[in-house]
């Protein structure tokens, strides 16, 4: 098969493999568990029917990606395909003429400008719907996303302006952590190298997963839990060590290597797992990943002399105030 062109095989260290394998021996994940394909998300919400059939809703969980699953952007342009070939094109070939900026750092800084500026559009057109009727059976809901907490207003916004609201069915926190901002959002450090059991993880996870010694702050708030791009399996786990209730069965959905280590974190742990690589934009991704991407360069060079024509006209009738 052909390689994308700004993805690179990575050579997992020794220790890590030989914890990840350690770590499959010890655990094996629940034989009712399953990992599914769809296309369609009505296949999730007769997941989550079937457990709170089985279980009571109030037992059931959703855990929904955001990017490429419940939203995408209207264009290539800051999609999460475009992202991560920036990141790549960071890594690979710094001097590339298709980067938008020097460094991570700078390119969170347009991600984030992106955000603010370009609408998303939802993947499947009945979504907001559908994932009403999962609320309506009385089960709770939340957004899991890669996406740091610097980009948390943009992402509110867009989830409601498309008619989602996570906030009224989201899994409630027995402890907020030291730090939380006034709109009642918690912000905390995931775990702590020293005391992973008391975050819900063990020792044999932090190797396997190849987790940081020291982990960057992650959001919880209004339904949306924001992990700045850490291991999302691990994360959940975390958030689920914090939660006010437990449950019995959950329900994933994301993409790829995603959900697979979402469905390898949770299916070891007492819970049913149904998970979904959701493809419903999987051809528009390929499509990027193996096509021309200097399209999506050119609509970024367009909006930069826009942008820098409105500040001009700013500045010039400020001036002449």
């Amino acid at each position: 098969m052909t390689r994308s062109p700004f993805e690179t095989p990575a050579r997992r260290p020794r220790p890590a493999l030989i914890a990840a394998l350690a770590l499959l021996a010890s655990a094996s994940p629940a034989a009712a568990s399953q990992l599914r394909e769809t296309s369609d998300f009505a296949d999730v919400v007769a997941a989550v029917a079937d457990y709170a059939n089985r279980y009571g809703a109030e037992q059931v969980l959703l855990v929904c990606d955001l990017d490429n699953t419940l939203l995408a952007m209207a264009d290539e342009l800051g999609s999460d395909q475009w992202f991560e070939w920036q990141v790549h094109l960071l890594t690979a070939k710094p001097d590339s003429p298709h980067l938008v900026a020097r460094d991570f750092a700078g390119l969170l800084a347009v991600q984030g400008g992106l955000f603010d500026l370009l609408p998303a559009r939802l993947t499947q057109p009945d979504l907001p719907l559908l994932v009403g009727r999962i609320q309506g059976l009385g089960g709770r809901t939340i957004v899991l996303t890669a996406r740091g907490h610097e980009f948390r207003g943009a992402t509110q916004y867009e989830l409601k302006r498309h008619g989602f609201d996570f906030a009224d069915h989201a899994v409630e926190l027995a402890d907020r952590g030291p730090e939380s901002t006034a709109a009642g959002v918690a912000v905390f450090v995931p775990y702590r190298r020293e005391s992973l059991e008391a975050s819900g993880l063990t020792q044999a996870e932090f190797a396997a997963w190849r987790l940081k010694d020291v982990p960057d702050q992650v959001s919880y708030g209004n339904g949306i839990y924001m992990v700045a791009g850490q291991h999302k399996g691990a994360m959940l786990a975390v958030l689920l060590e914090r939660a006010a209730q437990s449950f019995k069965a959950m329900v994933l959905v994301d993409q790829d290597r995603q959900v697979r280590r979402l469905f390898d974190a949770l299916s070891r742990r007492d819970y049913e797992v149904t998970a979904f690589d959701y493809q419903r934009e999987e051809a528009r991704v390929k499509a990027f990943q193996y096509g021309d991407q200097s399209a999506a360069t050119r609509q970024w060079r367009r909006l930069n002399r826009i942008l820098a024509e409105d500040d001009a006209a700013s500045a010039a009738a400020h001036a002449g105030r």
